[in-house]
């Protein structure tokens, strides 16, 4: 049968003064083994084989059948039989008759089981006694395995009891195994039945574990792992000589090489089988993180800038793709592009470039996009943010939100700021609306201030224009919301700051443009006067007279308001 042993089953054997309690690994059915295999091989498709076996067959065993589609030969179970070669049946196997036997996997039912055996209560089958038990003889009893003493221990299907070798022992009846010393103590006895045989290894000697002696070195292929311990060099390494150091002197095996634990040197590959460096066992194909160089058919790390998640014979490893990357060799996989930065490149090594202002990225991204107008963004950013009230972004793409000055405003997220309008005003870089210019002021469109309206003119809040005062009102002040009416007395034209005076023989109402003369028959003496004085009996007056005309001597008036000469009557005689 094909084994696969242990790299203490293979190489430290050799050493008979240190004997190791070491084992072969059986292949399992679907693989084979040659001598020293140190891992099993596949069968082709098309081909089988059982457990434990050195190559592959295109046909079946007696004893054994196969399935459709399988790589395997399965065996016939415990009480049948099957002589035919190259089965394909379970059909074929045929059950035993009463008084024979077999264990699975026979071609033919014998009258007894075989050594190492026993048979199952009321049945036609075998089965192999348990580990720590053994039969030396073929049976038909369903009791024929006995247990092995203590220092003493059995595989499964013994026909002997083994011996426990020298760095073990067992303790009790029916061991499956000897328990091996710890490192650091030894026992040059075999047969041993108590862990007192194991002794501690004396200062300046060293032992690992299942040792039958103390060293004054650890072994090759070994190293000091600690005061009087000695360790196997780990799988992918190897030590060449005997030694009193740390792990330092175990040396990694180069790429398209493999060792086991303790290996004094590494084992070149196969042709077809590949390993990279500090490999524990050669295979078919690379594995993840690595590729196969056609040039040596040595498996190398994959480069900065490529990742392998799987097993491959490919001479490369895949190129990041756009919006990820790798800075460093023997990746399984590429880091994403963080949110905030692109790259469309593939095969990137470096941190991908940052978004700048006014653009954004989601992780993974092959490109920035670009926030829109009246959007903007700080370098390296996952989203955009609109502008504030004041701010505005004319165009998509690079830029930041710019201030819309004075005598303008925007809302948020605007891609334009818009003027004020007249009769409104704003004094600040960075404002969502415009202020009212107050009553006696006045602005134009973009006004970043209000302008007084000056005497003679008003306004209302809100104008973009002052309005003159009309006839008959006036503004004295700088800024005013309205007009004043003239008094009685005064007049006063469009515009005007002041009322001047109607003056003597003159008078007016209040809110007058202009004067009136005093009409014939009355008078008006002083320069503000809202109304005329009728002349008295005995005199007279012409228009806009600021005094009464008293009748010449020899005349009389004997009416109020006379208007002229005419009115004043001569005096009769006497």
């Amino acid at each position: 049968q094909a084994f696969v042993c242990s790299v203490r089953c293979v190489q430290e054997t050799a050493y008979a003064d240190v004997p190791y309690l070491t084992f072969c690994k059986v292949c399992p059915a679907g693989t084979y083994s040659g001598v020293g295999a140190s891992y099993c091989f596949s069968c082709a498709v098309g081909t089988y084989s059982t457990a434990g076996s050195s190559f592959c067959s295109a046909i079946c065993l007696p004893g054994y059948y196969a399935q459709s589609g399988g790589l395997q030969c399965l065996s016939c179970a415990a009480g049948t039989a099957n002589s035919v070669t190259g089965s394909t049946s379970i059909t074929d196997c045929v059950a035993c008759t009463a008084g024979f036997y077999t264990l699975p996997g026979s071609s033919t039912c014998l009258a007894t089981c075989p050594a190492g055996s026993y048979v199952v209560s009321g049945t036609s089958q075998c089965a192999l006694c348990p580990a720590g038990t053994f039969n030396p003889s073929p049976t038909t009893s369903i009791s024929a395995c006995s247990n092995c003493p203590a220092g003493y221990y059995s595989l499964e299907g013994a026909t002997v009891c083994s011996i426990c070798l020298m760095g073990s022992y067992s303790t009790s009846p029916g061991s499956g195994q000897c328990t091996l010393c710890p490192a650091g103590t030894a026992n040059p006895n075999t047969g041993s039945t108590s862990a007192a045989v194991c002794i501690a290894c004396t200062a300046g000697t060293y032992s690992m574990t299942g040792f039958g002696y103390c060293l004054g070195y650890c072994h090759h292929g070994g190293y000091v792992l600690s005061p009087k311990v000695c360790a196997n060099c780990p799988a992918g390494t190897t030590s060449c000589c005997h030694t009193q150091s740390s792990i330092s002197v175990c040396n990694t095996c180069p790429p398209g090489q493999y060792s086991g634990p303790g290996y004094t040197s590494c084992v070149t590959c196969d042709v077809v089988l590949y390993s990279p460096a500090h490999s524990a066992s050669c295979g078919t194909t690379c594995p993840a993180t690595y590729y196969l160089q056609a040039s040596t058919q040595n498996c190398l790390s994959c480069p900065a800038g490529t990742a392998n998640p799987v097993n491959t014979v490919d001479p490369s490893c895949p190129s990041c793709l756009a919006g990820y990357w790798m800075g460093s060799t023997g990746a399984a996989t590429c880091d994403i592009c963080p949110a905030g930065t692109a790259d469309s490149n593939t095969g990137r090594t470096t941190v991908c470039p940052t978004c700048g202002a006014g653009t954004y990225s989601a992780a993974g991204a092959s490109a920035c996009s670009d926030c829109g107008a009246g959007w903007s963004s700080t370098a390296g950013a996952s989203s955009c943010f609109a502008c504030s009230a004041g701010e505005y972004k004319a165009s998509a793409g690079l830029g930041t939100c710019q201030s819309c000055g004075i005598g303008k405003w925007s809302a948020a997220g605007s891609g334009a700021c818009t003027d004020c309008t007249p009769g409104y005003y704003n004094n600040v870089a960075v404002s969502a609306s415009c202020s009212t210019c107050g009553a006696g002021t006045y602005s134009g469109t973009a006004a970043s201030t209000c302008i007084n309206c000056g005497v003679g003119k008003w306004s209302a809040a809100g104008s973009g224009a002052c309005t003159d005062c009309s006839p008959g009102y006036f503004n004295n002040v700088a800024v005013c919301g309205s007009c004043s009416a003239c008094s009685a007395g005064t007049y006063s034209g469009t515009g005007a700051s002041t009322c001047p005076s109607c003056g003597i023989g003159k008078w007016s109402g209040p809110a007058s443009s202009s004067c009136s003369d005093c009409p014939a028959g009355t008078f008006n003496s002083v320069p503000i006067s809202g109304t005329c004085t009728n002349c008295g009996a005995g005199t007279y007056s012409l228009q806009g007279a600021s005094t009464c005309i008293n009748c010449p001597i020899g005349a009389y008036n004997p009416v109020i308001m006379g208007t002229s000469l005419a009115a004043c009557l001569p005096c009769q005689a006497g």
